[in-house]
C-alpha cells in the first residue's frame, strides 16, 4: 500500500482512522485538536473523550469518528518541546508507533496522520518530520495499510519534498492565514529577526511591547535571553517575578510577528496585569495574528496545569478587547493605572 504525504486539512481527508494531536486531559484544545472536534461533532467526541480520561504523552486511544470520513479517531498526546533534552524525541517516537500499532489492532486499512507536536507544542517541523517518516517506514515493513502524512503548512510540506518524493498539495480555497502561527521559544538564533522585530516598534513611536518580559527595555538580546530563559523555571526564576514562559509567534514564512508570554501565578504586582500578555509587531496588525496567539497560549495553560487565565487591557484598546472576547473572556472587574481606565477578563480552561 503507498504512503503519501499531502498538504491540506486532515478532517477533509478520508481514512479508516484519523489521528488526533491530543491535549492530555479530555477537554478540546487548539490547532488540530480543535479542528478535528468541530468536524466530527464537539459533543458527541468530547463524551467519548471523556469515558476515556487522561491520556500519557507517548500514549493513545481510540474513540469513533462520527462525522469525519472515517471510521476511528486514535487521540496521541505528543511531546511538549523544551530543549530536547527531556526526552521529546522519544516520547514522539512514540506517538507514531503506539498510533500505527494501534490502527494494525483495529484491522484499519488506511490511516492519516498530522505533523504531531508542531504546533503550540513547539517541536521542530525538520525534526518531527524525520521522526515520523522513520516510524511509517518501520511500520510499513511489516504491515500492507496505506498511510498519509498530512502537513498543513509550507515550510513543512517543501521540507517533506526534500525527504519523499510522493507528495501531493491541495488547494486550499480559504485565508488560512492565522492557523498557521507557531509559538517557539527564543533561542540565540533567533536573534537578528528579534532585533528587527523590536526595531518596528521603535519605528512606530511604540515604546513598550506588551508580553516580552522586557524586550523593549534591554539593549542586549543576550541579556534577555538570559533573562526569559532563568524564568522559565522554579529554581532559577527571577525572586522578583514570577515563573514565566515567553514566546515569539512565527507565521508559515518563519517570520516573528508577534510575541506572547504566559505567567504560570500572579503576584501582588501581577494581581491587576493578569497571566499574559502579548504584542503583534505593527505591519502585521489586524489579520487575527492576536487572537489566534492568545489561543495557543491557553493551550499551553492548560498542559502546565492552569485552569483560568487572567487578562487586563486598556479600555480604550477595542481590538485586544475583541481578542479577548473571541477567546472566551468575560468582564470581570476595572482599575485604573497611570490614568487609564482598564478592564480585567478571566477566561476558564475547564
Amino acid at each position: 500500500m503507498p504512503f503519501q504525504i499531502i498538504r491540506n486539512d486532515i478532517t477533509k481527508v478520508k481514512a479508516d482512522a484519523i489521528v488526533n494531536t491530543a491535549n492530555p486531559n479530555p477537554v478540546i484544545g487548539s490547532g488540530t485538536d480543535s479542528a478535528i472536534y468541530k468536524a466530527a461533532g464537539e459533543k458527541l467526541l468530547l463524551k467519548e473523550r471523556q469515558e476515556i480520561g487522561e491520556i500519557a504523552p507517548g500514549q493513545v486511544a481510540y474513540t469513533d469518528a462520527f462525522h469525519l470520513d472515517a471510521k476511528y479517531i486514535i487521540h496521541t498526546v505528543g511531546p511538549a518541546w523544551v530543549d530536547g533534552n527531556h526526552g521529546e524525541r522519544d516520547i514522539l517516537h512514540s506517538c507514531y508507533a503506539n498510533a500505527l500499532s494501534k490502527a494494525a489492532e483495529l484491522s484499519c486499512n488506511s490511516i492519516a496522520f498530522p505533523l504531531i507536536a508542531t504546533g503550540v507544542y513547539g517541536f521542530p517541523k525538520d525534526e518531527a518530520l524525520q521522526i515520523a517518516l522513520s516510524e511509517i517506514n518501520k511500520f510499513l515493513l511489516s504491515h500492507d495499510v496505506k498511510v498519509i502524512l498530512v502537513v498543513f503548512d509550507r515550510k513543512a510540506f517543501e521540507l517533506s519534498g526534500k525527504l519523499v518524493g510522493d507528495i501531493e498539495e491541495y488547494k486550499k480555497t480559504t485565508d488560512r492565514r492565522t492557523e498557521m502561527i507557531t509559538l517557539k521559544r527564543p533561542i540565540k538564533e533567533y536573534e537578528p529577526k528579534a532585533v528587527a522585530f523590536k526595531q518596528e516598534f521603535i519605528e512606530n513611536g511604540e515604546t513598550t511591547i506588551n508580553g516580552s518580559e522586557l524586550l523593549d527595555q534591554m539593549d542586549s538580546y543576550d541579556e534577555w535571553l538570559k533573562s526569559v530563559t532563568e524564568n522559565i523555571s522554579p529554581d532559577t526564576v527571577n525572586p522578583s517575578w514570577v515563573v514565566t514562559d515567553t514566546y515569539f509567534a512565527f507565521d508559515e514564512d518563519d517570520n516573528i510577528v508577534g510575541i506572547i508570554d504566559l505567567r504560570h501565578e500572579l503576584n501582588d504586582f501581577l494581581k491587576d496585569f493578569g497571566n499574559s500578555g502579548y504584542s503583534v509587531r505593527p505591519s502585521q496588525r489586524r489579520k487575527g495574528y492576536a487572537t489566534e496567539m492568545l489561543k495557543l497560549i491557553l493551550e499551553r495553560a492548560r498542559q502546565v496545569g492552569m485552569d483560568k487565565l487572567r487578562l487586563s487591557v486598556e479600555r480604550s484598546n477595542e481590538a485586544s478587547v475583541k481578542t479577548i472576547t473571541k477567546n472566551s473572556g468575560k468582564y470581570e472587574r476595572s482599575f485604573t493605572f497611570e490614568g487609564e481606565e482598564a478592564d480585567v477578563y478571566m477566561i476558564y480552561l475547564d
